[in-house]
């Protein structure tokens, strides 16, 4: 096991090393100011992360990502596109119209967030921590990471969706079977529904002799 552990670090550092190398080789195939490119990549890194943990409002999801990338590709065309300039300075400029246009966000959406009505469907919750949603186009992807090419599919919005199906997002359990067994007499990915059916089963049997979770029913 230690072993294991020891060789996927190691693969994942091979991997960051590979990225590195050819976002450099992308982004700055010219002559730069030292540890430019190092300093961009650490500021990505921290942009990442912030939105992973302080971005769930509809609001900011939609508009920060948009305003972020044209001011990235505004610092990127300058650096690539002139000869001698002021890199560093436009580096700097970056980062702070980028942690402007960030606590903007912060200040107008996600801090009054927190006291929005918890029973409002687009109120950022544990059970729906992003008011955004992705569909499910095998209900297999629930106990399992899905494809690798739904990185690339957009997110939407509840109006895209109808009530049966959010059943699963709104903890509604009752509607969630009646649409299960549905799709199950459609014949509607037969196999899917009948294996998520099953588990439905056996977590409300489990709840009802006392061994499980009460939350976890109608999941």
């Amino acid at each position: 096991m230690i072993i294991a552990f020891v060789c996927l670090i190691i693969v994942f550092y091979c991997l960051y090393l590979s990225a590195i190398t050819i976002w450099s080789m992308l982004l700055f195939s010219k002559s730069i100011p030292k540890s430019l490119d190092e300093n961009f990549y650490g500021f990505i890194a921290f942009l990442e992360f912030s939105t992973l943990m302080l971005v769930r409002t509809r609001s900011t999801i939609k508009w920060l990502p948009r305003f972020a990338l044209v001011f990235i590709l505004c610092f990127l065309h300058y650096v690539q596109y002139t000869a001698y300039g002021f890199t560093y300075q436009a580096l700097y400029l970056l980062l702070a119209s980028v942690t402007g246009i960030f606590a903007y966000h912060l200040l107008k959406f996600e801090i009054p967030a927190l006291s929005w009505n918890p029973s409002y469907h687009y109120t950022p919750s544990i059970e729906s921590p992003r008011a955004l949603f992705f569909p499910l186009f095998s209900l297999g992807w629930y106990h399992d990471l899905p494809q690798i090419w739904t990185m690339f599919y957009p997110l939407f919005g509840r109006s895209r969706f109808t009530q049966a199906q959010l059943a699963m997002v709104d903890r509604n359990g009752a509607l969630l079977q009646q649409t299960l067994d549905e799709a199950f007499q459609r014949g509607d990915n037969l196999a899917n529904s009948q294996n998520f059916q099953e588990n439905i089963d056996g977590n409300n049997m489990e709840n009802a002799n006392g061994n499980g979770n009460p939350n976890d029913a109608g999941s």
